[in-house]
C-alpha cells in the first residue's frame, strides 16, 4: 500500500519515527541524460520545522558535480523494518512473501554555501548521532580542512509516501500468527509497525 503523507497524521508520525530510527538512507540523484540515476547511501537528519533533510557528502562524491550542474531532482528511500513471511505460519498464507515498510521522499537538493549555515547544520547533524564528541573539539585548521573536504546539503521535500506491505489483506488470525512469529524471532520493531498499520 502507498500512502501520501500529510502533516500531523498518524502515518506522518510513523514516518518521522522511521527517519529517526533508520537515518542511513539511499539517495538517488537524477541525471540529464537517460542514464540510470546516481545512487549513494548517506545519513539524513529530518527537520520537521523546515520539512526538509540535512546531510553532507564528500566534496568528490559524484552527486556533488551533478547538483552543481543543476541536476537536483532527488528521491530518498528510507528502509525500515522488514521480514520474511512463511506459508507454514497460517493456512491463510498461500505462498512465501516479505512484509516491509519504507518511506520514499521526493524533492530537490541544494548545496548550502553560507558558512554559518553550513557550520550550524554540521553541529546539528553531529549532535543527532553523537553523544560525546563535538565539532568544537577540532582546531581551526582541522575544521577548515573538514569544510573543504565535504559539502553540506539540504533536501527540500516535495512529497513523501509511506509504502508498506504488512499482510493487511490477511484475516485477523493470520496477522496474529505473523506477529507472533516475528516476536519469537526477536523482530519486535517490525511487530510494532503492525500496530501502527492496524
Amino acid at each position: 500500500m502507498m500512502e501520501l503523507l500529510q502533516p500531523n497524521s498518524r502515518a506522518m508520525n510513523t514516518a518521522i519515527d522511521i527517519f529517526n530510527q533508520h537515518p542511513f538512507a539511499t539517495l538517488l540523484v537524477a541525471k540529464a541524460s537517460a542514464d540510470m540515476p546516481e545512487v549513494v547511501h548517506l545519513p539524513f537528519l529530518y527537520d520537521a520545522n523546515g520539512h526538509c533533510f540535512y546531510l553532507h557528502a564528500a566534496a568528490n562524491n559524484p552527486i556533488i558535480e551533478l547538483i552543481s550542474n543543476a541536476q537536483n531532482l532527488v528521491k530518498v528511500v528510507f528502509n525500515a523494518e522488514h521480514g520474511y513471511v512463511s506459508p507454514t505460519w497460517s493456512e491463510h498464507i498461500r505462498v512465501p512473501t516479505w512484509d516491509y515498510c519504507v518511506v520514499h521522499v521526493s524533492g530537490n537538493v541544494e548545496i548550502i554555501e553560507e558558512p554559518d549555515a553550513k557550520y550550524q547544520s554540521m553541529v546539528e547533524q553531529i549532535a543527532a548521532f553523537e553523544s560525546e564528541w563535538q565539532i568544537t573539539e577540532l582546531k581551526d585548521n582541522q575544521r577548515n580542512g573538514l569544510f573543504k573536504a565535504i559539502k553540506v546539503l539540504r533536501v527540500n521535500v516535495d512529497a513523501m509516501h509511506y509504502r508498506y506491505k504488512m499482510s493487511q489483506a490477511k484475516p485477523v488470525d493470520a496477522k496474529k500468527a505473523i506477529t507472533e512469529q516475528f516476536a519469537a524471532q526477536g523482530n519486535n520493531a517490525l511487530v510494532s509497525r503492525y500496530e501502527d498499520v492496524f
